[in-house]
């Protein structure tokens, strides 16, 4: 995992390019930094990197699954025979749920575990569907013609 947890108590690493040379090109011609730091911006303007932002969500992603799978485990939802416990490439939120709920018993002993089971879908859901009326909001105006600004 490449994720690193921020210290406050270490210092700064030091930066790669040594400050008392100037940097060269691959001709070896001194470049300027004005240009330099131009055609940087340009390259993020022009060509994002995309992919390295869907990589730390990917890792965003496992560690959230990895959450609720402890989460689950810790309350009894599942046992640790769940394969995803053992390997994290079998680790899914849809194979998660569907084993969780393979296993509640709709007694009065097992109700705590399907309260917990159905308050943990019913949040997931009103997360999704609150992002869906964000976006939804964004995209028709919000309902700023209904409330104009008094004069």
């Amino acid at each position: 995992m490449s994720f690193k947890p921020f210290n406050p108590f270490t210092p700064p690493t030091p930066p790669s390019i040594d400050p008392g040379k100037p940097a060269v090109d691959k001709k070896g011609r001194p470049i300027d930094p004005a240009k330099q730091r131009r055609k940087e911006v340009l390259d993020f303007m022009f060509k994002p990197d995309l992919a390295s932002g869907l990589s730390e969500m990917s890792e965003a992603h496992m560690t959230f699954l990895r959450l609720v799978c402890n989460i689950f485990l810790q309350t009894g939802l599942i046992d640790a025979a769940y394969p995803g416990v053992r390997d994290p490439r079998k680790l899914g939120l849809r194979s998660l749920l569907a084993y969780a709920a393979a296993g509640l018993e709709f007694t009065r002993e097992g109700m705590p575990k399907v309260l917990l089971f159905s308050a943990f879908v019913g949040s997931m859901v009103a997360v999704v569907l609150g992002l869906f009326l964000f976006l939804l909001m964004l995209g028709t105006g919000g309902g700023a013609q209904n409330n104009p600004m008094p004069r």
